[in-house]
Formats: C-alpha cells, structure tokens, sequence
C-alpha cells in the first residue's frame, strides 16, 4: 500500500503487464484486492497482480467503481428483488437507466463480457449483478442463434443432437391449434 499524506493508493499489475494505480477506497470494492491486502498487510512497494484482469477491463472496472460508489441497501431494495426467500440470488429485476447507458457506451459485446469476467474475478457484486441484468435483459427475446452471435459462442452440438432434441422437444415449437366451431 502506497500511503501519501491524503491519499492511500495501491499498485495493480494487469495480465498485460500494465500497471495501475487505484485509490484504496475504490481497490477496497473489489474482494479478491481487498483479501488480498490483508494477506501483504502494508507493504508499500508490492505491486498486486492481477493475472485474469486486462488493462482495458481494469479501467472500465475503475469507471464503473468510481460513477457507482456502492451503497447500503435498504428495505425499498428488498422489495425490487425477485426470490426474496432464495439466499443464493439477491439480483434485481431492473438495471438502472444510468448503469444500462454505461454499458451501451462500451465499444463492443467483448468489452462488456471481458469486464463482467474481470468483475467476477476480482469479487465485484455490484457490477456483477447489473451486468448480468443487462446481458440477460439483451437475449430474453432472442433465438437461441442470435444469443449464441451476441454472446460469441458456438454451437457445439453435432447434427444428429440437434435432430434428437427436436425430436425429444417436438411439443416446445408445437402451435397451438385453432378451435373452428
């Protein structure tokens, strides 16, 4: 931890071998940095390294952390989330219009997914969680192709699979029939 008269700071080293300098209040966000600050203790010249973060996700993460300081939820919150009694989910069912503008203004789906892994990674719920609300609101109305194109995946299944689960799951892309009295 580097320490100036006002200012704490820390020094990450990205996979790329950048290194960042990050305000400790904003590193103390991110769990892994903050479990990982207890383990060197104070220890000014160590420089943290962070091998499954990018540089370029490192500083969309800091924008992120610095335009969304995190905040004490309060009951009105509890309210807006979707399976109270589920202890594992505590996701909203809506992303707020400013943290949806952030990720629109990100230049492509590989910047958004590249810092929703690196948030991942370095133990950030809140960045997680409306990430995951935009990506999620982004395909609900997609093919299973377009999802597969938005998220860059391909299509693993040989097409004796695809036949047999066609078959298997003929009553999903069945149409209801018309009743003609």
């Amino acid at each position: 931890i580097q320490m100036t008269d006002t200012v704490q700071e820390i020094r990450v080293k990205t996979k790329d071998n950048m290194e960042v300098t990050i305000p400790l209040k904003i590193a103390e966000q991110c769990g892994t940095i903050r479990n990982l600050l207890e383990a060197v203790g104070s220890n000014s010249d160590y420089v943290i390294p962070l091998p499954n973060v990018s540089h370029s996700d490192m500083l969309l993460i800091l924008a992120w952390l610095q335009r969304f300081p995190p905040q004490q939820p309060d009951a009105a919150d509890e309210l807006q989330t979707r399976h109270n009694n589920d202890h594992k989910y505590r996701g909203r069912t809506r992303i707020a219009p400013l943290e949806r503008r952030f990720f629109e203004a990100l230049p492509t789906t590989n910047s958004l997914f590249g810092m929703l892994n690196s948030a991942m990674y370095l133990d950030i719920p809140s960045i997680a969680e409306a990430g995951s609300g935009y990506v999620a609101e982004k395909i609900k109305d997609m093919t299973v192709e377009e999802a597969r194109a938005y998220m860059n995946m391909p299509d693993d299944q040989q097409g004796w699979e695809v036949e047999q689960m066609k078959n298997d799951l003929f009553w999903i892309n069945k149409k209801p029939s018309g009743s003609s009295s």
